[in-house]
């Protein structure tokens, strides 16, 4: 079983991997395939190919978490990730030319509906196969594996921005890890086991369920907040200076990378803490909520203005760690109020729609915020108010805590 795990933590990193090297390589994809009138617009233009890639998350969770909840867990990820690297593959061979971005943005939304499809399976797969006790830690595990996918592609993104490594660019990097990503699946078919839940139909009362659960509304609520955030650091605060001025800026880069690494860190780190055990779910995602708007603006300001300090970087520290344990309390509470035939679908299109609608479009709805305020600190201040949004929820509707060890 643990090989099983290790193949599927293989496939979520490659899977973010691939998701997030496109932000990553942004300002060069930019540079290389888009023409635009002038410096602003073509930051517009390029956060809004990188938002095609949300787009299709949601029709992917759908697709997909039907597939994870009537024909098993294990195909349903295989095909995610086959469908993945091709998508991945055909980002690499886009010509020059004048509508070059119709084709990203076609690229883009293929990269979103596989991807939509795969984190939920994963999910879902390394949460029914571990006892209740362990399930904390293995999920935590799976998510931070994605993370860590992510960090290694602001390296990558790093090392071909600054031309440290000749003859490497973005159309090699992304055949690379295609045809990894193509041979990590091949492995999920042969060497994972299968689990098939029990049959499930479209009948009118699943519908009903799903439109009235307050776990998918706060699931669509809490996914928009985790994914928003995530690219407001790792996407919008790290490119948006580069493709403004068309040249790599290595402070934001690096302060990026410091970032997603500790994110995977923290996952791991709270996931081992018996602390965890004595408060439910609503309890410390409050908690959380609260510090990420004191601390939110803040950093912000710091790290956008490309100031990386002492202070700057212990105000980074404390927002992650209180934003990991959101994201944390947010996976654990979910799944387990809902019902194992359709356990993936549940949690995987609430989650995607919040990370499209609210998360996806952080950098393009950030961009458009300064233009049209004139205000480089208009985004956070709009994610403040998203997360204040969030903690009002949440004290209305408390989640529900089925079990108290974790």
């Amino acid at each position: 079983m643990k090989d099983n795990f290790k193949i599927v933590n293989a496939g979520n990193f490659l899977d973010f991997l691939e998701f997030s090297l496109f932000s990553c390589l942004l300002p060069l994809i930019t540079r290389d395939l888009i023409s635009a009138s002038n410096s602003s617009e073509k930051a517009s233009l390029a956060y809004l190919l990188f938002f095609m890639g949300f787009i299709g998350r949601p029709l992917g969770a759908l697709i997909f978490g039907y597939l994870g909840d009537t024909l098993g867990r294990r195909k349903a990820m295989v095909l995610s990730l086959k469908g993945m690297s091709c998508a991945t593959l055909l980002l690499a061979f886009i010509p020059s030319f004048q509508y070059a971005y119709l084709i990203i943005a076609v690229a883009r939304f293929l990269q979103g509906i596989f991807t939509g499809g795969e984190y939920a399976n994963a999910t879902v797969y390394v949460y029914e196969n571990v006892p209740s006790i362990k399930r904390f830690r293995n999920v935590a595990n799976l998510t931070a594996a994605g993370v860590f996918g992510a960090s290694l592609g602001q390296i990558i993104g790093m090392l071909i921005s600054s031309e440290l490594i000749p003859y490497l660019n973005w159309r090699l990097i992304f055949i690379l890890i295609s045809m990894t990503s193509l041979y990590v699946a091949i492995m999920r078919t042969y060497h994972i086991s299968e689990i098939i839940p029990p049959k499930s139909t479209m009948k009118y009362k699943y519908i009903k369920d799903f439109l009235y659960s307050r776990y998918v509304f706060l699931g669509i609520i809490f996914g928009g907040i985790m994914n928003g955030l995530f690219y407001l650091i790792y996407t919008f605060m790290a490119t948006y200076g580069s493709i403004l001025e068309g040249k790599f800026i290595s402070n934001t880069y690096f302060n990026s990378l410091l970032s997603s690494l500790m994110m995977g860190g923290f996952l791991i780190f709270w996931s081992r803490l018996k602390i965890l055990e004595r408060y439910t779910s609503t309890q410390f995602i409050k908690f959380s909520l609260l510090m990420m708007v004191f601390l939110l603006y803040p950093i912000y300001t710091e790290i956008l203005g490309g100031k990386i300090n002492s202070y700057s970087t212990t105000l980074m520290v404390l927002f992650i760690s209180f934003m990991m344990l959101f994201t944390l309390m947010t996976l654990k509470s979910i799944p387990e109020n809902l019902p194992k035939q359709y356990r993936v679908l549940l949690s995987g299109l609430p989650e995607t729609i919040g990370a499209s609608s609210l998360g996806g479009s952080a950098p393009y709805v950030s961009s458009q915020l300064i233009n049209h305020t004139n205000n480089q600190n208009a985004p956070a201040l709009y994610f403040i108010g998203m997360m204040i949004f969030a903690f009002i929820l949440v004290s209305l509707w408390p989640l529900k805590d089925t079990r108290k060890t974790v």
